[in-house]
């Protein structure tokens, strides 16, 4: 038995027992705490542009009621920033840096609540403050920032949402939020992916001839901008931009030029840059940066060098879109096999939350729509937005075949199609985003570039059981195969709108050191009557889009009408589609040389470019009328081709189309 002694010992020893169990738990729930504020950008690597501003996000409990500092010295010093306002949605806080006009490799944040000093986060790795440039392209309806790191449709003064249509300077309404080209490869058994998603994978410049990167502070590694009436602007900050840049264009980079005097040296007097569209803009990058590129998937730089020009035209339909051309140069010391490009894209179609998402297989488009009539952001019919893949890579084919490469056709190779297509849906485990900076979300995009669940596993078509590479090829406006929402019979949460990611990828081709690679895209956007009529007018500018990339001339639709025929009128119109896979319709009109006069003997015959005849379509007599027949080129190489009609002895005309498989 106890004594009272004992008894109140034991007492005292509890309560200590007690009080420094409280002070243990008190000590976790503040170093609980002293985390509960994460840095989301600037992230680890990063290359922040020193230009006015820059959107500060972090997620927070305290909201916007912290204050922040930078480093430039890796932690050593600190100065408090000078923020510009800012916003939140949820937890989630950005604020608007003026970020110092400097270069800088060793940058840090540092984030502190204003109700309790002890509550901050210092970013757990550095960043850069470099030459990156953002700038926007308004030459026609689109308003779309871009960046010399890759990035594309992101603003980085708002923190967001930089595609915006119709209006072209004054738009407002937006359509994306971010996108860019990404590539995965191997190089022995490693995988390397690589690219400009949520974070860029890429810093200005090119690689030197002796494989190293140029220094980040030059500022030719700027983002350079020509259009061919720029004498004619009213004297301005733009006019002397583009006077420099016309000038001092910079072909020792690789920019595209016309050496009209062929001498082999640029003349701005004389020669002239590459114009592509009523404005041009064009710019270098490279993947060298270890840190930067292990910050988007965790894999390490190949040696890739990208020149990059984005056009656009303010003429009919192609008001609509804008064209990005990539040029790809391996100038590492690797060899990288089974390699893809993937177009990615994260397209918030105005109110992110009511978006559905689909792939076109003929066409080569990904695209997004809005699941229902209205919008919050976008003004009804609510449009929808399509990424076309116009240029695949370049791979050996058959001798008869030909590929479109800088410019021009190349026999005995063909442009690769798209392979596959994945959606992304962040509220599914199966379908959610590959880990940003960690090497296992560079083996789960590369599994998503082959057409397989990020794990592997085969994609299984909800509607027929078999395996597909492609999700969502299904067409939403026919209410056939499998489309988004009621069209994905695998549950309740896949049938409901949300944030969609699109990649859109081609491949597999072998890429050596020295060799390069072209792809092109198209941007377009487009409205009809209702938002799923929206995705029909999107088709149907695609196919326009295309035959204008490859023919310099959008087609011209062709109507069933009762029209009298004029005498002597004979006519041979454009083919449609036109380039086709596999099969195009070809269009003519055969008049009368007389009212009185009967039937003519009518030929319509298909040439080889070695103007072989291939195939006859029409050989028998007709009478007056407008006639279509169908071209199918099953078993025929991709390339281009001639089609002749003769009616009688006096009519004769030759026009040209394109087969690509």
């Amino acid at each position: 038995m106890l004594g009272l002694n004992n008894l109140g010992e034991l007492n005292m020893t509890k309560t200590l027992v007690q009080i420094i169990l409280i002070l243990m738990v008190l000590n976790l729930f503040s170093n609980a705490n002293s985390q509960s504020i994460t840095i989301l950008r600037p992230f680890v690597g990063e290359n922040v542009p020193n230009q006015p501003r820059y959107a500060i996000q972090y997620d927070s409990p305290f909201g916007s009621d912290t204050y922040i500092e930078y480093s430039l010295n890796n932690g050593i010093d600190w100065v408090e920033a000078t923020t510009l306002g800012g916003g939140g949605q949820g937890s989630i806080s950005w604020k608007f840096w003026e970020v110092p006009d400097t270069f800088s490799l060793e940058c840090k944040i540092r984030i502190t609540a204003n109700s309790d000093s002890s509550e901050s986060v210092i970013s757990p790795g550095r960043f850069s403050v470099t030459w990156v440039q953002y700038d926007t392209i308004t030459v026609n309806e689109v308003l779309m920032w871009f960046a010399n790191n890759g990035d594309g449709s992101y603003d980085p003064y708002r923190g967001g949402g930089g595609f915006s249509w119709p209006g072209g300077r004054e738009a407002n309404q937006s359509a994306i939020f971010e996108d860019g080209l990404c590539w995965g490869g191997l190089v022995g058994k490693a995988v390397h992916v690589n690219g400009n998603t949520h974070r860029q994978g890429l810093q200005p410049g090119n690689i030197k001839k002796d494989g190293n990167p140029a220094n980040l502070d030059n500022p030719q590694f700027g983002i350079w901008r020509v259009n061919p009436k720029w004498q004619s602007f009213t004297e301005s900050i733009e006019k002397d931009r583009l006077q420099h840049d016309w000038y001092n264009w910079p072909v020792n980079l690789g920019a595209p030029w016309d050496d009209v005097d062929g001498d082999g040296v640029y003349n701005p007097e004389v020669d002239n840059p590459k114009i592509s569209g009523d404005e041009l803009f064009w710019m270098v990058m490279n993947d060298m940066d270890t840190t930067v590129s292990r910050s988007t998937y965790g894999a390490d730089p190949i040696g890739l060098e990208i020149q990059l020009a984005i056009y656009a035209y303010n003429t009919g339909l192609l008001k609509d879109v804008v064209f990005k051309k990539y040029k790809i140069l391996n100038k590492g010391l690797n060899s990288i096999d089974s390699m893809f490009f993937s177009y990615w894209a994260d397209p918030d179609l105005g109110d992110a939350g009511d978006d559905f998402a689909g792939f076109d297989t003929l066409l080569s488009m990904s695209y997004c729509y809005n699941s229902r009539a209205v919008d919050r952001v976008f003004d009804s019919p609510v449009p929808a937005v399509g990424f076309l893949m116009l240029q695949g890579p370049v791979v050996p084919a058959l001798a008869q075949d030909s590929a479109y490469f800088n410019n021009r056709w190349v026999l005995g190779h063909k442009n690769q199609k798209i392979t596959s297509g994945f959606v992304y849906i962040g509220a599914d485990p199966y379908f959610d985003l590959p880990a940003l900076g960690d090497i296992r979300g560079a083996y789960s995009f590369y599994n998503n570039m082959l057409g397989k669940l990020g794990d592997g596993v085969p994609i299984i078509d909800p509607k027929t059981g078999l395996e597909t590479t492609f999700m969502l090829a299904g067409d939403p406006v026919t209410k056939t195969g499998w489309y988004d929402g009621q069209g994905w019979p695998r549950g309740v949460g896949t049938q409901q709108s949300g944030d969609r990611w699109t990649a859109l990828s081609t491949g597999p081709f072998d890429f050596a050191p020295g060799d390069s690679q072209e792809v092109v895209y198209a941007i377009i956007m487009a409205r009809g009557k209702d938002h799923l009529d929206s995705i029909t007018e999107l088709k149907r500018k695609a196919s326009a889009v295309r035959e204008f990339y490859y023919t310099g001339k959008l087609p011209t639709a062709i109507k069933d009408d009762e029209t009298v025929l004029s005498p002597n009128r004979f006519s041979l119109f454009q083919n449609y589609p036109n380039p086709f896979n596999p099969s195009t319709i070809i269009s003519y009109e055969v008049g009368a040389k007389s009212p009185a006069a009967g039937p003519l003997y009518v030929q319509l015959v298909i040439y080889d470019v070695l103007g072989r005849a291939v195939k006859t379509l029409v050989n028998k007599t007709q009478p007056a009328g407008k006639y279509k027949v169908n071209f199918d080129a099953t078993g025929f190489a991709s390339g281009v081709y001639y089609y002749k009609l003769k009616a009688g002895d006096k009519f004769e005309t030759t026009r040209k189309m394109l087969l690509l498989r």
